[in-house]
Formats: structure tokens, sequence, C-alpha cells
């Protein structure tokens, strides 16, 4: 495997990751940066590094790639990926054009090697529980779901507050929890509308509202540029279930008309059992670790399932179309084979 990017997210992910990962074998590094690959050098002395990826393809064969280049740059290192028969593991989003995820989806629909996206909450073991606990039917029929996702900005200068290059609310938070959505339902999204904003200098928000194909609505807010939040709710007939990532913890929340003393216990205990199982609680994003690149199929994981390009190209019809009006009234998703 081959790792296109030496970003420092490749550096304090993926590259550590993979290095832990049995049966995988990092044939080299590209980045066109000098100084990114002389820091990947200092720490994997024994990795081969390339300035581009025509270099690598010349003395490398690769098996597949991971691509965690900057965004604008997804789409034409996934046809290269593609055209160059190799199993591929995108980052998201896509593209920053959904004519360009249009293409890439096109070029690799019937091809015999695995494409996958990087929407690695998928494998967050609270996620798994939060499609568990409401799938047992804890907290009856689902009604709605309601998100809330805020992360910090790098910075000026970086492409994470760029929604042109990749980044802004929508593509860098956005797009994990509409996949989320779309994972944790089973539903595909007919109806969108999102309202963008920016309060002051370095924040970006996006709200954004989507009809389900079940006739079940999802509210979401994003912020690039704010405190460190990421919540996702499943509001259901008897009942929600709340996610907190950053915690690892889920929660119910009773309706009002249950609460009382008896009710009160039951969510003192809950509460305790939930700070019991905190303690020995490894740091760190842990979807990162279970999240495996998806080739060979079959390879180990944290049981989620991997975002094939089928549902990829969405985020960027979402986010590519915005800008431009601030709003996306009702606009249709485009239909799409479901994935298998």
């Amino acid at each position: 495997l081959a790792v296109i990017g030496a970003g420092r997210i490749a550096e304090r992910v993926p590259l550590p990751n993979l290095a832990r990962m049995p049966g995988i074998h990092v044939e080299g590094v590209v980045d066109p940066d000098p100084d990114r690959l002389r820091v990947i050098r200092s720490r994997w002395p024994e990795l081969a590094v390339f300035d581009s990826m025509d270099d690598l393809l010349a003395c490398r064969t690769p098996d597949a790639l991971l691509v965690c280049a900057p965004p604008e740059h997804h789409a034409g290192l996934a046809l290269r990926a593609l055209s160059s028969h190799v199993h591929l593991y995108l980052e998201k989003p896509v593209a920053t054009r959904s004519v360009e995820a249009r293409e890439v989806a096109d070029a690799w629909r019937g091809s015999s090697f695995v494409a996958a996206m990087g929407f690695n909450y998928r494998f967050h073991p609270g996620v798994h529980e939060l499609v568990r606990r409401s799938g047992a039917g804890e907290i009856g029929r689902r009604m709605a779901i309601r998100t809330l996702f805020s992360a910090p900005d790098d910075g000026p200068g970086g492409w994470r507050s760029s929604s042109s290059l990749g980044g802004g609310a929508l593509l860098d938070l956005g797009a994990h929890h509409l996949d989320l959505i779309r994972f944790v339902t089973g539903e595909e999204g007919v109806e969108l509308t999102a309202t963008l904003s920016s309060p002051r200098a370095g924040i970006d928000a996006a709200s954004v509202t989507l009809a389900l194909s079940d006739d079940s609505m999802a509210q979401c807010l994003f912020i690039l540029g704010g405190p460190e939040v990421d919540r996702f709710e499943i509001v259901g007939e008897r009942g929600v279930l709340s996610l907190d990532r950053l915690s690892g913890r889920v929660e119910r929340s009773e309706p009002r008309f249950a609460h009382g003393r008896r009710s009160s216990v039951r969510r003192a205990t809950r509460l305790a059992f939930a700070a019991a199982r905190e303690v020995g609680r490894p740091p760190g994003e842990p979807s990162y670790r279970l999240a495996p690149p998806p080739f060979p199929p079959g390879g180990r994981g944290g049981g989620g399932r991997p975002a094939s390009l089928h549902g990829g190209p969405r985020a960027p019809r979402v986010g590519g179309g915005a800008p431009a009006s601030g709003r996306l009234g009702g606009t249709a998703w485009p239909r799409l084979p479901r994935e298998g």
C-alpha cells in the first residue's frame, strides 16, 4: 500500500495506524512538499518517499493507494489510481465539485477493484451501540435525527477554512454526519435544505434539514471555528438516544411524562455504569484504529461497513451547491444504487 499525501493528518493518523496493522506493508509515501517528506523520513526512515505519483508508480507496484492529500486534489488522484488498476481508499470528500465526484464514481462503477471512502466514524464503538440499541426498540419507532458537530479551525491559510478547497463546515464536518445518518438509519436523503452563515471572521456555520426516504427528518448544525463538540441523537417515540462521540458515551433521555423518583434512580444508575465504562478507555478517536483499509475484502475492523463510492458524491452535491446562494431550497438528492 502507498500513501498519497504526507500532511499532518497522514503523519498523525494513517501512517501510525498502518504500521500497527498485520499484513499491511507501506510501499511509499508521496508528497510534492520536500519539507513534509523530510518529516516523514525522520519518523519512518524505512519508508521510500516520492515527490509525485508518477515516480511512485514507475518503481513500485502497490496493491492499493490511500489518498489523504488536500481535498482539491482528491478527484484527480482517485482517477489516476483507478486507471492504474489498484484498490483505493479515499479520504472524504470525493471531490470539491459534484461533476468531479461523478467522474470518479463513474470510473469506479463496474470495476473489479475495491474503492471506499474514509468515513471512519462508521467504526466508532458508540455509533454501533447507538445502532444496536435503537434497532432493539429501546426508544420505539424513530421519529427524527438531531446532530451537532463543531470543531476548532486550523487557522488562516489552511484548506479546512476554504469551501472551494474542500473545507468549510459542510464538506469538512457535515460530510461525516450526513454519512452517519445514512449508515445509522439505512435510509436515503430525498430533500435537503442548507443555510450557510459566517457570524464572524474565522467562523463557518451550516444548518441542514434533511428529509429521509421513510418520511422522517434530520436536523444538523455544523460549526467550523467553534468549540469541540460532536453529538448525534436519535429521537424516538419513547425517548432519545444520544451519542457524545468525544466521550464515547451513549445515554437515553426519558420522556417528560416518565420523570419521577423511579426515573431518576434509573438515570443515576445508567450514569454510574457509564462512568465505570470510562475507566481504562484509551485516549484519542477509536474509529481511526478500527476503520481498516477495505482491501482485501473481509479485513479486520470494528464491525462497520466502509462507505463505497456509490454514496460519496452526495457530500460535494451539498457542499458544492450551497455556497452560490447560501441555500439549497428542496434540492433532491441524486438516486444512486444502494450500497451492498
